[in-house]
């Protein structure tokens, strides 16, 4: 089944036959010069073979060119004698192939991605170098064969030292890139665990300087193409530091004792020597995990803290949970007395994303929970990173590189930050673990870089759960606080709308007021009741009065006792040249139509509006639509004024029938107003009331009306109605010599004379002559 992942082994069968021939034939004249051939020969020709086979395996072709050299080197020194002649040729070779193969795998490390992306570089300065190193061999080889183990021992050495130097010079260069600075840190420390035990062999006589010398350049070849192109760096440290304890305890310090013993077998001491070595090795075999954890305390001690911290998250709540893994994380920070001054480091810090929380805990175990403002950048910067880890130290290495970084840069070290490792849950951030930074840490490591990951991956659901939570409590505050200003809008709305109802009810009762005095006869009660019911049922109302006659009063009263008496009354004057412009009726503000929605619209005098108009009013009240298109449908009571029957104004055009539908049955049985002279018994209470009125507006003082004056009144014809009976009113009040008025005032005022009488004249021309003086 395919991974997707890259082959690392592969099979050449086209240098499977050419890499087993060269290698074989080295080892052949290698043990054809042999003193002798022993078991340690045979086992030195097939590691040589093998190396060749793996040669044609390798998927990374520098690999297996170095795996090659190393075949060569091992094949030549499989007799154990120091190489001159085809053997220095093919340990030249060996060692110069595997230490050029070596320095263009390392030149060519991956980096890891994110922000620190270098370009691999060219390998052609080293190789030129090991070929100014190794010249000297080959002349020497062609010149003199008895110095040629000199040469090749100095070229070894030094193609071995150059290997380690570009090393060392490249982890320096490329220390931030997680996984470099392991690949190249384990192969130095294994290089020194070669180094001294090949210094080991050569002091013992195991192996002479010149092989030994070419053995170690080789095996940096394979060790470095290794470190640089296979395996996990993670991994890969780790083998390092095992080979290095392996190497350094065991090899080297069995071989001293070893030779101990041979010289001395039979003695005491060697037995002993023996005992020793067996505890030792035993010793070292035991506790080797913590001596290797001694080889980087540090990044051992946050390391510890990290898989704490682990631990913590699970089997409990998550509020819980998360409280313990940041008091676990305050074991990441140095003790106070290894702290810059002995202070107290800042403590690690978990934000959740939405809402935007900081969650974290003081010295003394107490926990704060606050609101946080990020970085708009960090996210995205962070997501892109190895391990979605985003490091302070790497922001700061590219600051003059990166301008559109220095912010986030700037932010980190305000913040006292190390690291930022996004949160996600299916691939949806959920929080972000930002770990302080402390004075004289060393660099984040691959290792802890990934135990911060596995840390964020095991808070991705508690994150995800809390920020529901949150979110849900948010919705909550924010749903009562949208509900406390709903219910102080309510209240608002409620206050306006009350005073705006009071000033209806207000002005309608201004308007009513000239029908609450006289209504006694019983054309008064039974027209005003027809209106009261008219009203309390919201049916269209057809009013016709004679002129003179103000049907104002009795409209606004009957609106006052009906269903809408706390709605809007509006009155339109058909006579008024204002209302005839129906731009004016389209006006979502300045529209009768809107400003009578809810209300009562009284049209006075309807039919002496345009004919457009009436039918733009016809229209709208039977679709319920307001003429400038807005979606609430309009309410509107409809009430209509004429001097005739409605009827008999649509036949004779006046009336739109359109409107004249609005009006329904009130188009054949309109409601009819009496006039004064159809309702004596309210001719006393009109006129008191007006002469009293108009006395306090003249006078300051009410003004009465005797009964021989009143008779005269009653006895009038009024033909002008509720016009005449005005103007006859203020005459008397501007007439009458006393508080009261007498009967010659009224004469005065009808017919002109001081005891005169009528005339036969009507009560319109009287009132024309011109008053005496």
């Amino acid at each position: 089944m395919a991974t997707g992942r890259p082959a690392v082994w592969v099979t050449r069968r086209k240098a499977l036959l050419p890499s087993l021939a060269s290698v074989g034939y080295v080892a052949l004249v290698a043990l054809r010069g042999a003193p002798r051939v022993d078991l340690s020969a045979a086992f030195a020709c097939a590691a040589a073979l093998a190396l060749a086979y793996v040669a044609c395996r390798a998927a990374a072709k520098p690999l297996a060119w170095a795996c090659w050299g190393a075949g060569l080197v091992v094949a030549a020194l499989s007799a154990r004698v120091t190489p001159a002649g085809a053997l220095a040729v093919a340990v030249a070779i060996g060692s110069a192939t595997a230490c050029a193969a070596a320095l263009v795998a390392v030149q060519a490390i991956a980096t890891p991605g994110g922000i620190l992306r270098v370009r691999p570089r060219s390998a052609r300065a080293g190789v030129a170098l090991l070929g100014v190193m190794w010249a000297p061999t080959v002349v020497s080889i062609v010149t003199d064969q008895r110095i040629a183990p000199t040469f090749v021992a100095i070229s070894a050495s030094a193609s071995a030292l150059i290997l380690a130097g570009f090393a060392a010079a490249l982890r320096l260069e490329r220390r931030l890139e997680l996984g470099v600075a392991e690949r190249l840190s384990g192969f130095l420390l294994l290089a020194v665990a070669l180094s001294v035990s090949a210094v080991a062999l050569v002091l013992l006589g195991a192996l002479a300087p010149a092989a030994a010398a070419g053995l170690l350049a080789a095996a940096f070849g394979v060790a470095l193409s290794t470190y640089a192109r296979l395996g996990d760096p993670v991994e890969l440290w780790r083998a390092a530091r095992r080979a290095t304890l392996v190497l350094l305890f065991g090899v080297s310090l069995s071989s001293l004792i070893g030779v101990f013993i041979v010289e001395a077998a039979s003695s005491n001491a060697a037995r002993g020597a023996l005992v020793v070595v067996t505890l030792v090795s035993l010793g070292v075999g035991a506790h080797i995990g913590k001596i290797e954890d001694s080889l980087d305390a540090e990044r051992s001690r946050r390391l510890q803290a990290l898989r704490t911290a682990i631990v913590a998250v699970r089997g409990r709540d998550a509020d819980q949970a998360l409280l313990e893994v940041l008091r676990a994380l305050r074991a990441v920070a140095p003790p106070p007395s290894l702290a810059p001054g002995g202070a107290r480091a800042p403590s690690s810090e978990l934000w959740l994303l939405d809402p935007v929380r900081s969650l974290r805990v003081d010295a003394a175990g107490y926990p704060h929970d606050e609101p946080a403002e990020l970085p708009p950048e960090l996210l995205a910067v962070a997501c892109g990173e190895p391990e979605v880890t985003l490091r302070a130290e790497a922001l700061e290495a590219l600051e003059v590189r990166r301008p559109d970084l220095r912010p986030l840069s700037q932010w980190m070290k305000d913040a006292k930050v190390a690291t930022a490792t996004v949160v996600a849950r299916g691939g949806e951030p959920e929080a972000i673990l930002f770990l302080p930074a402390y004075g004289g840490e060393p660099h984040l490591s691959l290792e802890e870089a990934r135990a911060v990951r596995a840390l964020a991956d095991e808070l991705a659901p508690l994150c995800h759960a809390r920020a529901l939570l949150a979110r849900s409590m948010d919705r909550e505050r924010a749903a009562s606080q949208a509900a406390e200003r709903a219910e102080g809008r309510v209240e608002l709305l409620e206050h306006a709308l009350a005073r705006a109802s009071a000033h209806h009810a207000l002005a309608a009762t201004r308007l009513a007021r000239p029908a609450a005095v006289g209504i006694y006869s019983a054309g008064s009660r039974l027209a005003y009741d027809a209106l009261e019911r008219l009203t309390k049922s919201q049916a269209p109302i057809a009013v016709v009065a004679r002129s003179g006659v103000d049907p104002v009063p009795f409209l606004a009263r009957a609106h006052l006792a009906g269903a809408r008496a706390a709605a809007p009354l509006v009155l339109v004057d058909g006579t008024s040249t204002r209302d005839h412009d129906s731009g004016r009726w389209k006006d979502p503000v300045a529209s009768p139509l809107a400003l009578a929605d809810g209300g009562m619209l009284v049209l006075l005098d309807g039919a002496a509006l345009p004919a457009d108009v009436q039918r733009l009013i016809g229209q709208a009240l039977a679709e319920r639509r307001a003429p400038w298109g807005r979606p609430e449908p309009l309410d509107v009571v409809l009430a209509l004024t004429a001097v005739a029957d409605p009827s008999r104004l649509v036949e004779s055009g006046r009336l739109d029938p359109m409107l004249a539908a609005r009006l329904g049955d009130a188009v054949e049985a309109p409601v009819r107003l009496p006039g004064i002279a159809e309702r004596p018994e309210d001719i006393r209470a009109l006129v008191t009331d007006r002469l009293a009125r108009e006395g306090l507006r003249v006078r300051g003082a009410p003004v009465g009306i005797d009964d021989a004056a009143f008779m005269l009144l009653v006895e009038h014809g009024w033909d002008g109605e509720d016009a005449e009976l005005g103007v006859v009113v203020q005459r008397l009040v501007a007439s009458a010599a006393g508080e009261v008025v007498r009967e010659p005032d009224v004469r005065r005022v009808l017919w002109g004379g001081a005891a005169g009488e009528p005339d036969g004249g009507t009560a319109t021309a009287r009132l024309s002559r011109k008053r005496p003086a």
